[in-house]
């Protein structure tokens, strides 16, 4: 059975209420002309069952924004721009390089597969600089360059002792200078 409750009800029983207010103050107050009295009591009760409705309205957007799901499981507003790009896969590589490049530390990044704006806001407060000179960090990810590339495969073959760059993966690493 549907209900006789419903927005064009409430919206109806408001305007009776305000129309009876309206009719009781001007009776109440006849040292006031009615010309006057009435406007403004019914103002002053459309602005309060305005702002009533307001205030009702806000909450349910509260409501429907709580319920939202804008992230992924394991997905923080750092790494969505990541996810929309299309590259899932690098998002455990940036918490991975999050732990082990300091808040306050510059880095250089070598890569051309990945979008570096993302990647910078992703590992922010630290600061994406170039060139390689000026970081104490260097992140590669899928670097295309030759001579990244050779670096890599260089470091990879080393033993683990040996090594000057930690790898993530063979094409995904972290090389920390000085």
């Amino acid at each position: 059975m549907a209900s006789v409750s419903g927005p064009y009800t409430t919206l109806f029983v408001q305007a009776i209420a305000i129309v009876a207010a309206a009719a009781v103050l001007v009776m109440l107050t006849r040292t006031v002309p009615r010309r006057v009295a009435v406007p403004i009591t019914a103002a002053v009760l459309l602005v309060v069952v305005a702002g009533y409705q307001v205030w009702n309205a806000s909450g349910t957007f509260d409501k429907v924004r709580g319920r939202l799901s804008t992230f992924a499981p394991g997905i923080g507003e750092k790494e969505k721009c990541l996810v929309d790009g299309g590259n899932n896969e690098i998002v455990p590589f940036v918490y991975w390089l999050a732990e082990r490049v300091p808040e306050s530390e510059d880095f250089h990044y070598v890569s051309s597969s990945f979008d570096r704006p993302c990647l910078q806001f992703a590992l922010l407060p630290r600061r994406m600089v170039s060139p390689a000179d000026e970081a104490r960090y260097t992140v590669y990810a899928d670097p295309q360059d030759d001579a990244s590339k050779a670096l890599l495969k260089v470091e990879w073959r080393r033993p683990v002792a040996q090594r000057r760059i930690e790898f993530y993966t063979r094409d995904f690493a972290l090389e920390r200078r000085g």
